[in-house]
């Protein structure tokens, strides 16, 4: 990994058959497409191409390689669809976020929820509609979905308060409806609830205050209705401190 590499990816290094981890990230300029020859490393365990300039789309063959457990194509310009995960088995990092406009367009795809090891799930900052898949319960694994900054619509799975592991959920700026499931609340591990900016209604669930170890919870611009928990309200750890400076505002204001 350097800074100052620059240039394209030459198709040759699809060559490189014994390849367990291919590494340019942050480099900046680095330019041109993905090359479909990548999808010949069988060996692949980790490909990180994140903080780059690289553009088009991403070759469906490179998500059938069967050994890689991560993927980071953070912050560069790629554009299309997600392609279909479920050849992915081993993978336990997927990183696709924060897309210079437009970014990932379309559904997050149900066959994301086939990846069963996956444990880091990160698509914000991108242009993707559609629904959150129920199944995603499915991913058993899962310690952190950041959805944030999307198009996407419908409620918020109640199978997400399944994932025992889970302790980021950050799904702020959607257009997501309905209610907090109550299933959210009861996660063990559940340290950053961030729900701000949708069209969420109903009341907050109150057994959320309960949770052992929140750090953050932001439900700021939604439309929700009754009285934010005492035990939120009285958290002085919780928003950087900030309910001890203003009360249940500091939970409900952005």
């Amino acid at each position: 990994r350097s800074p100052h590499l620059k240039g394209t990816l030459p198709s040759e290094l699809g060559m490189l058959h014994k390849l367990e981890v291919l590494d340019v990230s942050r480099s900046s300029l680095i330019t041109g497409t993905i090359p479909s020859e990548l999808s010949n490393l069988m060996s692949l365990q980790k490909i990180d191409l994140s903080e780059n300039s690289l553009s088009g789309t991403i070759n469906p063959r490179l998500f059938q390689l069967h050994s890689v457990e991560y993927i980071n194509f953070h912050s560069n310009y790629l554009t299309g669809t997600i392609p279909h995960t479920n050849r992915l088995q081993n993978l336990k990092v997927l990183i696709l976020s924060r897309q210079h406009t437009p970014g990932f367009t379309g559904p997050i795809p149900n066959s994301i929820t086939e990846v069963r090891l996956l444990e880091n799930l990160e698509l914000y900052g991108n242009s993707l509609v559609g629904t959150i898949p129920e199944s995603i319960g499915n991913c058993t694994s899962l310690r952190r979905i950041d959805l944030y900054s999307n198009f996407l619509t419908g409620t918020i799975p109640a199978r997400l308060g399944h994932i025992g592991a889970l302790s980021i959920i950050h799904l702020k700026r959607n257009r997501l409806t309905g209610t907090i499931p109550n299933s959210i609340s009861s996660l063990p591990t559940l340290t950053w609830l961030d729900l701000g900016w949708n069209q969420l209604s109903g009341e907050i669930p109150h057994v959320l205050g309960s949770t052992p170890l929140p750090k953050e919870v932001h439900l700021s611009n939604n439309r929700l209705r009754g009285t934010v928990p005492e035990s939120l309200c009285n958290n002085q750890l919780i928003n950087g401190g900030a309910p001890k400076r203003f009360g249940c505002h500091g939970i409900l204001c952005p």
